[in-house]
């Protein structure tokens, strides 16, 4: 019979591997280290065994961390609009101070 079982070290997940009539395939094992057929740690940032079934042991930090997808560049026209509403305001701020100097405010 062939099928796959996740080697563990204490608690923590070593590597998954085939076993093929009770036979681990391309692994010796180590001391300490045993099979677990449940392998439903898959999405798991850091799996630990505890005894009965997987637990994540990443913190909530790395989770996010590890999840956290970059913001997608601006597109050329959403570009364009900011620098249209930067070029906009500083157009109006001269405006203003041109004004006031015109009116002697500024020297």
């Amino acid at each position: 019979m062939d099928y796959r079982q996740a080697i563990v070290d204490g608690e923590n997940l070593v590597e998954v591997v085939n076993v093929i009539d009770e036979k681990v395939q391309y692994y010796t094992l180590k001391d300490g280290e045993f099979l677990v057929e449940d392998l439903s740690f898959q999405g798991m940032l850091k799996p630990k065994w505890n005894g009965s079934v997987w637990v994540e042991s990443a913190t909530q930090e790395e989770i996010d961390e590890h999840n956290y997808v970059p913001p997608q560049p601006l597109s050329e026209i959403e570009q364009l609009k900011i620098n249209n509403q930067i070029l906009a305001q500083s157009i109006y701020d001269l405006t203003n101070i041109i004004e006031i100097m015109l009116q002697g405010g500024i020297e």
